[in-house]
């Protein structure tokens, strides 16, 4: 299932999410290394990173379009079976350099369908919240070059960055 809604995303957080990328690259954070200014509920839902394990956060340019695409995702265990698995429900925003600011609007996609959207992360054995809590202890957030990113991640944000073009193709953009 692919549920795909354009919302509006304040200027402030995607110029905070560019500094804190600085650029081209990845973010793995712990879950209490989140930045306050993307826990909102129409950002990344309280509820949602209260049950996840972590976010991730990444900015590709493409210099074709005259765009930089950022990307947010909780990592959120949920059960499949007798497996604790990672789902990723990203959020794509867009920063036109062209212009200098930020596209007017961001693009949330739920259960969306890419290589890595779910991971299986391990056989159930206890409760998943003594899992969650194992994984939330030993993850720590570090910065990647997105070459060096998991796979899934950069799926993720080609995935994100497409879907974006469906909704506000780029007029001056030649390869569209």
């Amino acid at each position: 299932m692919n549920n795909a809604k354009p919302r509006p995303v304040s200027s402030s957080v995607i110029e905070q999410l560019r500094h804190d990328l600085e650029t081209d690259g990845v973010q793995i954070y712990s879950i209490k290394e989140i930045p306050p200014f993307l826990v909102d509920k129409n950002l990344l839902h309280p509820d949602v990173v209260a049950r996840s394990t972590g976010a991730v956060a990444a900015l590709s340019g493409c210099k074709g379009n005259g765009r930089d695409y950022l990307f947010i995702s909780t990592m959120r265990g949920d059960l499949s079976g007798n497996s604790v698995v990672t789902d990723l429900d990203p959020i794509v925003f867009v920063y036109d350099t062209n212009k200098g600011g930020p596209d007017p609007s961001g693009v949330a996609l739920f259960h969306s369908e890419f290589g890595g959207r779910t991971e299986y992360s391990c056989e159930l054995q206890d409760s998943l919240s003594a899992t969650v809590a194992e994984i939330q202890q030993n993850l720590s957030g570090c910065k990647l070059a997105f070459a060096e990113a998991p796979q899934r991640f950069t799926n993720a944000i080609h995935f994100t960055a497409q879907t974006y073009e469906k909704f506000f193709p780029c007029s001056g953009d030649a390869t569209s």
